[in-house]
This record gives C-alpha cells, sequence and structure tokens, in this order.
C-alpha cells in the first residue's frame, strides 16, 4: 500500500488549500453522482455526510484530470496519508468522562452551529463499486418491538462508501466523516425521554445541512506536499502556482504532468 495518496483539483482551489491550510470536505448532496447519499428508507439522508475524493494511483488519469481540472489545467496534490491535525477536547463533569481527540476544525463547527461530529476524526475509506441496489441505497434507521419498548436506531457505515461500477475509473479513496444536526445536550434530552425516533425525524425533514467542513492539514503533511501541473498547463499559470507556494508552502515540491496532450 502507498504511503501517498492524491487529488486532483482546480488552481483556485489550491490557492485556499495553501493560504489556509485546510482541506474541504463536501456534502455528498453535492456529489457529482447525484445518487450519492441515498438511502433506501429516508431519501438523501447522506447531505449530513461528508467527504473529500482522493486516489492511490501514481500514474496520471487523464479521466480525473479531465472531470476535476478545467480543461486539464489544474493540479494533483500529492500528500500522505492521515494528513489532518488533530486538537483535545478536554472532559468535563457532565456529559463528557474522558478527553476526546478531533480533526483540528470540527470543535470550532460544532461549537458554531449546534452539531456533532461522528467519528471525532475524518476516516480513510475505500470506496467499493457495484450495482447491487441494497448498498447503493442503504437501508439508514432500524426499529424493534419488544413489548411496550421501541428501540430505534441510525446506522450510517454504507453511505459514501458505494459507487456504481461506471464510476470505478475513479479508484477512488475518500476522507469521510458524518454529522448529527443538534448538540449533544438535545440528544441527551431526547435519549432520556426516549424520544430518538421523534428526533430522526426531526432531523430528516426539518434541519439543514452544513453545506461543507474545513478541515486543518497536520504540518508534516503540509510541508511534504507535491504539486503536479496539469497536462495542459500554461507557462502563466505555473508561474501563478510557483508564487503560491513560495508564499504559503515553500517546503513543497512542483512537477510538470508527463502527459502530451494538445
Amino acid at each position: 500500500m502507498s504511503d501517498y495518496i492524491y487529488h486532483y483539483t482546480s488552481l483556485e482551489s489550491l490557492a485556499l488549500i495553501l493560504k489556509n491550510r485546510t482541506f474541504r470536505l463536501s456534502s455528498l448532496a453535492n456529489m457529482d453522482d447525484l445518487e450519492e447519499g441515498e438511502t433506501s428508507d429516508i431519501g438523501k439522508f447522506g447531505r449530513y455526510t461528508y467527504v473529500s475524493s482522493w486516489t492511490a494511483e501514481s500514474e496520471e488519469s487523464i479521466p480525473l484530470w479531465n472531470l476535476y481540472t478545467p480543461n486539464m489545467a489544474g493540479v494533483r496534490i500529492r500528500m500522505k496519508r492521515n494528513i489532518f491535525d488533530t486538537e483535545i477536547k478536554e472532559k468535563d463533569e457532565n456529559i463528557q468522562k474522558e478527553d476526546i481527540e478531533y480533526s483540528k476544525g470540527l470543535l470550532e463547527l460544532q461549537n458554531q452551529n449546534n452539531v456533532i461530529f461522528m467519528p471525532y476524526k475524518a476516516e480513510l475509506i475505500e470506496v467499493t463499486y457495484t450495482n447491487d441496489r441494497s448498498l447503493l441505497y442503504p437501508q439508514a434507521t432500524n426499529s424493534v418491538e419488544n413489548g411496550d419498548n421501541l428501540s430505534f436506531s441510525v446506522n450510517r457505515s454504507g453511505i459514501g462508501k458505494f459507487k456504481r461500477k461506471v464510476w470505478e475509473f475513479q479508484k477512488e479513496l475518500r476522507y469521510r466523516i458524518h454529522s448529527l444536526p443538534f448538540s449533544m445536550r438535545e440528544l441527551e434530552s431526547f435519549q432520556l425521554e426516549n424520544k430518538i425516533k421523534d428526533l430522526v425525524h426531526e432531523w430528516i425533514y426539518v434541519r439543514k445541512n452544513l453545506a461543507y467542513v474545513d478541515l486543518h492539514i497536520a504540518r508534516e503533511a503540509f510541508e511534504d506536499m507535491e504539486i503536479l501541473c496539469g497536462p495542459k498547463t500554461s507557462y502563466a499559470q505555473i508561474t501563478i502556482i510557483e508564487d503560491l507556494v513560495e508564499k504559503y508552502n515553500p517546503e513543497a515540491t512542483i512537477q510538470k504532468s508527463s502527459l502530451l496532450i494538445r
């Protein structure tokens, strides 16, 4: 398994990545594959799941240059796996009984938007390509009656994991994280009152998702960055890339595509 992964993107996105030292995970509702995030029971539940798309293929991909860089004049960023910095949320006497390590950037978003992120750190997963509808449209909720009690659970392990075989050329890895659009105190309150099903109903039909999540890049990963200029990148665009790197990440290296395309 390669230590490095690759991300194709535009020159404009590169500028923001370098300046802010962050990578953006976008809601599945905004992916190019319109099936992304659909479920069999509660619609587009994946809008609360956020991903950033990568590949482990070191060989340049013409389809990926075409899809994700304007006129093949963007860049391909190479970085080591596990690119995100972390921070600690310390335990308290009420809700949180132990220290929790988060991907840096999530705690600020939680506090500003009254949301919960799970898992606490973005996970790097491999996309599985299939035409099995039960995987493409997973069941996200489960209800079990036990006498007078109703057990209601939510499972999102399959959301953002599967795509149709027609997308197999992407050979995609992705960073993924899920959110809950309410605070920890709200969740505890509904759990105590055994109203989780009511909360999930509001979650699905009422509350809005964040459009994206920006996570901070770890210093070591940032400085080890390699930027490959697209096969149709102009001299002027390469000059802009060189200026950006000199200003924001002088440790990074710049390479030119080996593809010869008119």
